[in-house]
């Protein structure tokens, strides 16, 4: 059956009569944990990019509604940039530990 003596069995089951591309080879002979591993990281790096976007725009935001305190009763302006502002550091607590799991 075999014409040439490194040609391996599983090379002759019909199944593998097509060969599969290059890219599709590397991912069958990729360990699964390896896999997963870059998985996280790549979900991770999108999540940590999400939370600086959030933190930039939150941070903007904040920073305009300082001209409440001139439109509007001191109470309320400070109201509002105070919740902006925890909000805030959640985003920043939800980041360090986004990042700590990530290392």
């Amino acid at each position: 059956m075999r014409t040439h003596p490194s040609e391996s069995p599983a090379a002759t089951l019909p199944w593998r009569r097509h060969a599969l591309p290059a890219w599709g080879t590397r991912l069958l002979a990729t360990d699964p944990t390896l896999l997963w591993t870059r998985g996280i990281k790549l979900v991770l790096s999108l999540m940590i990019l999400a939370i600086l976007a959030a933190l930039a725009g939150g941070a903007i935001k904040t920073l305009t509604e300082v001209r409440l305190l001139l439109d509007r009763p001191v109470e309320e302006a400070l109201r509002r940039i105070i919740v902006d502002t925890l909000i805030l550091l959640a985003v920043v607590e939800l980041f360090k530990t986004t990042v700590t799991y990530f290392s």
